[in-house]
């Protein structure tokens, strides 16, 4: 996951995680992103996940459905960080 996002260099990663047993890899990813100082969203998703485990670790924000993820990706265009999009959540997908 690192060495992508060094390479593309992208607005957020997304993980999903249909199984319990494989959602750690995302609180994983994330902490190895800020080992190395990389601070972008972590988008977590999929039917094992929910919001409170999204929030479980730092960089991480939740997607409940498909249709969340665009404007959550257009927040992240204007500048929100993960922190923000926290906050602004249920305003931002309408819940």
């Amino acid at each position: 996951v690192v060495a992508a996002v060094k390479k593309e260099k992208p607005l957020f990663v997304s993980g999903t995680a249909l199984m319990t047993t494989t959602m750690t890899a995302m609180k994983d990813g994330a902490a190895k992103l800020q080992a190395e100082g990389i601070n972008i969203p972590y988008m977590a998703a999929g039917g094992a996940v929910n919001r409170d485990f999204a929030e479980s670790f730092d960089l991480g924000i939740y997607s409940e459905k498909a249709p969340q993820t665009p404007p959550i990706a257009e927040k992240i265009l204007k500048g929100y960080d993960w922190k923000k999009i926290r906050a602004e959540w249920d305003d931002i997908v309408g819940a």
